[in-house]
């Protein structure tokens, strides 16, 4: 399906990854790389910490209802915990994280797709934190195959553009026809007027 690929580096809570329309029973993958920035510990040690992250699918009536009338302030304690269609952690070892994962929708509608951080897990100490995702998906076509490369509400657009051609392809294929067969009657008008350029030419050039 349609890909995305987002690199992040900060402290903010939430980032859109994706955002489409899928139908219901659509297959969203997502390839991703996270780790925390390195401290320096108490043996003077620089370490990764692990981080509280994750995944966090949330509708198009989640996402008008709450998470845009939140204000900028509000804390990650809220936003981590907040409403959403599906939250997937993200299990981080010495404080990174590579893997992928697929998920199915239920429910046909527009969705975001969010990678949450929500700060250390051993405090409330904010830790920068870096990653690189890639996420697809694929819709169900009107025969019930995961074949649809475009969010539902594109769905109509292939449909569309074979009408397009067909209606643009049909005068195309009608005017050649008929350019072929005049040709017949215009070549020989043609070959005359080559012929008396040709003459022309050479006597210019002769004198």
């Amino acid at each position: 399906g349609l890909n995305s690929h987002v690199e992040i580096q900060g402290y903010s809570a939430w980032y859109p990854i994706m955002r489409a329309g899928l139908s219901a029973h659509a297959r969203v993958s997502v390839n991703y790389f996270v780790e925390s920035e390195l401290i320096e510990s108490r043996t003077e040690r620089a370490i990764r910490p692990n981080v509280q992250t994750f995944f966090v699918l949330v509708n198009e009536e989640q996402s008008q209802d709450f998470y845009l009338k939140l204000p900028q302030d509000t804390p990650d304690s809220v936003l981590c915990t907040a409403p959403s269609v599906l939250r997937e952690e993200i299990v981080m070892s010495e404080g990174r994280a590579e893997s992928n994962f697929t998920f199915t929708v239920r429910d046909t509608d527009r969705y975001t797709l969010f990678f949450a951080y929500c700060g250390a897990s051993d405090g409330n100490t904010p830790i920068p934190v870096a990653g690189h995702f890639s996420s697809s998906f694929v819709n169900v076509d009107a025969d019930g195959r995961h074949s649809l490369h475009l969010p539902f509400e594109y769905a109509p657009l292939p449909a569309l553009y074979r009408t397009l051609i067909f209606a643009y392809g049909l005068p195309l294929l009608f005017w050649v026809c008929e350019l072929r067969e005049q040709w017949s009657f215009v070549k020989p008008v043609h070959s005359g007027a080559l012929l008396a350029w040709a003459f022309k030419c050479l006597s210019i050039v002769a004198h």
